[in-house]
């Protein structure tokens, strides 16, 4: 009598691949879905910090930037060349319309809103803290004293 072999049937593993493949096709989608979401996540947090970037550095020497926007691109300007941009960068995901936002050598921004689009979803974001004044008169009693 010969030993048996002990292992798997032909049919036992086409049965595990099968699984396999329904669950690869069920989380696949997802799984991609959520990868470009954190993509286009990253290149938000990435352009959020290139404008507070922008912002500290009018501050700290003392001069005004110029960023314009125009489809996937965003140019940086500062006041000693108009026409030749300091920074430029593309983005994969954020799409921008074309305008022009100038912070001056205070770090404030005007226009104080920035906008852009992440796939069909609009998007913007307040550049600019609230005044202390503002903020004072949000707080109950603050005034009163």
């Amino acid at each position: 009598m010969t030993p048996r072999i002990r292992g798997f049937t032909l049919i036992e593993l086409l049965v595990v691949m099968a699984i396999i493949a329904i669950a690869a096709t069920l989380i696949g989608p997802v799984a991609i879905n959520q990868y470009e979401r954190s993509k286009q996540t990253a290149e938000r947090e990435q352009l959020l910090r290139m404008l507070d970037q922008y912002s500290f550095l009018s501050y700290s020497r003392n001069q005004d930037y110029w960023v314009r926007t125009e489809a996937q691109t965003l140019r940086v300007f500062d006041q000693s060349n108009a026409e030749q941009a300091v920074y430029s960068h593309d983005f994969e995901y954020l799409h921008f319309d074309v305008r022009e936002w100038r912070v001056n050598r205070h770090g404030f921004w005007f226009p104080a809103e920035f906008f852009w689009r992440e796939g069909e979803r609009e998007r913007t974001s307040t550049l600019n803290m609230p005044l202390v004044e503002e903020t004072l008169a949000e707080v109950p009693h603050a005034g009163a004293r």
